[in-house]
């Protein structure tokens, strides 16, 4: 059976009510390190915590008794990439993760690395207090969202073939050799697709305030 997970990690914390239909419908709550006391703050119960636990006392492991503890001290390696090794033998459908960003920007820039090397991107979502990242690989990508929504696309990589439909600012079939930048793009049209033939996308769109 394919599982529906959620890793919450310790970044800014984001507000419940974002966040309440996802922790409802996740199969498997993991939490990395100190992520474990941003569940007991937000009363979430996770079925793992994961990581160096540096940062997780004996009292807070106590507070959440079922809990399996899964410590690694391997320093060659970061939480959250431990957290996506160990989320991925447990055969998911989805990852969702929260609390990724807002705080140190060199731990940012590590997770936006790690989600980039991670070998299935495209069951990543990344949730923050403003949106939601996603990843694309080469194909054609459908999403249906509001009219006049925001939305920017990343890369780090050389992108061919990149096609945009149904933006403010529309790309047919461009190339980018190095990596692309589309900051705060916007969609004119309920149905949007994104399509390219090589490289990787990370797509952020922005939620409803």
């Amino acid at each position: 059976m394919k599982n529906k997970l959620l890793i919450i990690a310790a970044g800014a914390q984001i507000a419940l009510e974002k966040v309440n239909s996802i922790i409802n419908d996740s199969d498997i709550i993991i939490a990395i390190n100190g992520g474990s006391e941003i569940c007991h703050r937000m009363s979430i119960n996770p079925d793992y915590i994961l990581g160096d636990l540096d940062s997780v006392t004996a009292v807070l492991q106590n507070k959440f008794p079922e809990a399996k503890i899964i410590r690694s001290t391997d320093q060659n390696t970061s939480d959250m990439q431990k957290a996506l090794e160990f989320a991925n033998t447990l055969n998911p459908e989805k990852i969702r993760i929260i609390n990724a960003f807002g705080l140190r920007s060199d731990h940012a820039v590590s997770n936006l690395l790690v989600f980039d090397s991670y070998p299935q991107p495209e069951t990543l979502e990344i949730y923050d207090n403003y949106g939601i990242w996603r990843i694309l690989t080469p194909g054609s990508h459908d999403f249906h969202f509001p009219a006049l929504r925001t939305v920017s696309l990343f890369s780090f990589h050389r992108v061919s073939g990149l096609t945009l439909k149904g933006f403010k600012f529309p790309l047919k079939d461009k190339d980018f050799p190095d990596r692309f930048i589309g900051l705060s793009n916007e969609t004119v049209e309920e149905d949007i697709c994104i399509s390219f033939r090589l490289g990787k996308i990370f797509i952020y769109e922005l939620s409803d305030k």
